[in-house]
């Protein structure tokens, strides 16, 4: 495993997990910054503002010069550190994941290099990454999405839309395939009622993606039927920015609604155990299209309702469909109002529950992965043709 120094090292690992720096400015000090959050205070604000200092006049030369994103360099270091990694283990293949161009590249690099046999893993279509930074930017994310797709042996995506909508954008010899990669199932068992129904969304809330239709929907519930003021209430867990806090506090009925803000992720998990119905919100924009958020498998695995207010995704409206969820429009107030009340009178009669969606785990999903890996190497480099499979 070659990683940035963002993360720990997991125990285990031990020799095998490789951290590597990179080597420009900008992404210097955005690792740096990013691990000295592990650090105590105040020593973690101390590192970060020595840093500042020191990388900021290199930073901004560099952004003048290269305005890129901040990991995209980060390829540089990890390519040769991986190279001679691998030959001296050799591997069987390279495998490469993740949302940063940098990772793809690196692979490449080895792959290349050491002719080895190379998957690639896109989290989220490099196109949609490149949003909003720039022109050299985006032509960089189609030109490392058009490598990855002429030079790997196969390319994993997330969802059948982003594999379809890549095969027909980048073109390319390699396979593709679209594997959901789960979550574990840790289910706490049916909620015992109480005396409020308790919606929880669990994670970040910010541009796009937001609770606006959402709160416009309970309102109107709650003019209509002014006996959920006091029997309904939303807790909006995890990071806010400023535009989803600001609904939140100015929403008509306050105590119907509670923000406590970014949490531990052990309380987080309480929340969505404790909460009658869980919602999952997707950004109203053309990513939604062909992504589908990883806190939907974690809801899914967490035994409890799923209200999903979607974005023109037809493929996770029927993924929480055939799982015995509702998913109705993000930005249909009218359609969001309809499912909380239903949701509400099957509260009410004692009828709101789920069971743990067993089907999207992590071991499924691993297990598909080293099958397809497997066949792709015995077929043998030579043998790829852009089929999707």
């Amino acid at each position: 495993m070659v990683a940035s120094i963002c993360g720990a090292r997991p125990a285990g690992w031990g020799p095998r997990w490789h951290r590597v720096l990179s080597l420009s400015p900008s992404g210097c000090r955005f690792e740096l910054r990013h691990a000295a959050r592990r650090l105590p205070r105040p020593w973690g604000w101390l590192v970060k503002s020595a840093l500042g200092v020191v990388v900021l006049p290199c930073y901004w030369l560099e952004k003048l010069a290269l305005p890129v994103e901040s990991t995209f360099w980060w390829w540089l270091s990890a390519g040769p550190a991986g190279l001679g990694w691998a030959m001296r283990r050799r591997p069987d293949i390279v495998y490469s994941t993740g949302g940063p161009m940098s990772a793809h590249l690196a692979a490449a690099l080895i792959s290349r290099a050491l002719r080895l046999p190379w998957i690639a893993e896109i989290q989220d279509p490099l196109h949609h990454e490149a949003r909003g930074r720039g022109r050299l930017h985006r032509w960089l994310a189609t030109k490392v999405e058009r490598l990855v797709h002429a030079r790997a042996t196969g390319v994993v995506y997330l969802t059948r839309a982003a594999r379809d909508r890549a095969a027909a954008r980048a073109g390319g010899a390699a396979k593709l395939a679209a594997i959901y990669p789960g979550a574990e199932v840790r289910w706490a068992g049916h909620r015992a009622p109480g005396e409020r129904m308790e919606i929880a969304h669990v994670g970040t809330l910010s541009g796009s993606r937001n609770a606006g239709s959402l709160l416009a929907a309970l309102a109107r519930l709650a003019a209509r039927r002014p006996e959920v003021r006091r029997r309904i209430r939303l807790r909006l867990v995890g990071w806010l920015d400023r535009a989803a806090q600001g609904q939140a506090r100015s929403f008509l009925h306050p105590e119907m609604v509670e923000a406590p803000g970014r949490v531990p992720r052990p309380a987080a998990q309480a929340a969505m155990a404790d909460s009658d119905l869980l919602v999952v919100i997707q950004n109203c924009d053309a990513r939604s299209e062909e992504t589908i958020p990883s806190k939907v498998y974690e809801y899914l695995a967490a035994g409890r309702p799923v209200l999903g207010l979607t974005f023109r995704n037809p493929e996770l409206a029927e993924m929480l469909r055939e799982a015995g969820h509702t998913a109705v429009e993000a930005d249909d107030v009218g359609s969001i109002g309809a499912a909380l009340e239903t949701a509400y009178e099957r509260w009410r009669r004692g009828e709101l529950s789920a069971e743990p969606c067993r089907r999207y785990r992590v071991e499924c999903a691993v297990a598909e992965l080293i099958a397809w890996a497997r066949r792709l190497r015995a077929a043998g480099a030579g043998g790829r043709s852009g089929d999707a499979t």
